[in-house]
């Protein structure tokens, strides 16, 4: 008799368990002009994997170390306004910066293979849980001073934080509709995968002296965005919907290229990517692009 009670009262324990977290949500594919879109595109345009300027043949086995810091763009609160094909606002202003370690190591046949990692770092909620890049690149043609050159690269990005339920956007756990509309009970802990590849063409031409080497490039980079939202809200109920897209991503890069020494290698270079988004009311196409800062260091491990 004991025995059954037990069980009885085990089984409306977990049946209120699971009342209290009812989870809902869908999986939708979206185009990647939609707002959510956009905001994935942005995100992913912080993190492409570019060059540092026209590829330069070193010895084969030649190892070189280095990092790379670049400039996140502040969004406009208006321009946050993504959710729900524009009518939620979302917490898209995570870090003004990103960065990540890079390796070269050139090859036989004028080929350089070159990694990237970014470290976990935790920045306002937000936090990298493996972004790995890998990039192979040879010049092309090749003269006293100029050079030109091909570069393919992808990327794999995995990003975990609170954008959908922030409490830098929201009253978290309070059921005021003109404050927290969307019933936010607690930071959600959404997880996103912007994985890209694409292919890189630049061209330089390189000083007398042989110090500093003036570059620009154009890549096509193709994404794939997901996102799995994990947003407590009122009333116990949480939220896994999934949104994904797809497109092409160019950028254009203008940059520098410096060489102080025949150990240290310097890059400072502007990168412009056009993004196109259709906001409510009137879903009209409109640009909002990303600009970006880019400052490379590389430091050669073998004289």
């Amino acid at each position: 008799m004991k025995t059954g009670l037990a069980l009885v009262v085990l089984g409306v324990s977990l049946g209120a368990e699971v009342q209290a977290q009812l989870l809902v949500g869908d999986r939708q594919r979206l185009a990647f002009e939609r707002p959510e879109s956009w905001a994935m595109a942005h995100a992913a345009a912080g993190t492409l994997f570019l060059g540092s300027g026209p590829p330069v043949p070193e010895k084969p086995w030649h190892l070189q170390i280095g990092a790379e810091l670049a400039s996140i763009p502040h969004i406009d609160r208006a321009d946050t306004r993504v959710g729900f094909n524009g009518t939620k606002f979302e917490d898209l202003n995570k870090s003004p910066v990103f960065g990540r370690a890079r390796l070269w190591l050139s090859l036989p046949f004028k080929l350089t293979a070159e990694v990237s990692y970014a470290p976990p770092v935790t920045i306002d909620g937000v936090r990298p849980d493996g972004i790995y890049g890998f990039a192979l690149e040879r010049p092309l043609v090749e003269s006293s001073r100029w050079t030109a050159g091909v570069r393919l690269f992808g990327q794999a990005a995995h990003v975990e934080g609170s954008i959908t339920c922030s409490e830098d956007v929201f009253p978290l756990g309070q059921p005021d509709f003109e404050r927290n509309p969307f019933g936010c009970a607690a930071p959600s802990s959404d997880d996103a995968e912007l994985d890209h590849y694409g292919l890189e063409f630049s061209s330089s031409r390189e000083t007398d002296d042989g110090r500093w080497r003036p570059f620009v490039a154009f890549a096509l980079s193709r994404l794939d965005g997901r996102v799995q939202i994990h947003a407590p809200l009122l009333n116990g109920v949480i939220d896994r919907s999934v949104r994904e897209t797809s497109g092409t991503l160019r950028t254009a890069t203008l940059g520098i290229r410096w060489r102080p020494d025949d150990r240290w290698d310097w890059t400072v270079a502007v990168s412009y990517t056009p993004l196109e988004v259709e906001r409510p009311p009137d879903f009209n196409r409109d640009s909002d692009d990303f600009w970006s800062l880019r400052v490379i260091a590389r430091l050669s491990l073998l004289e």
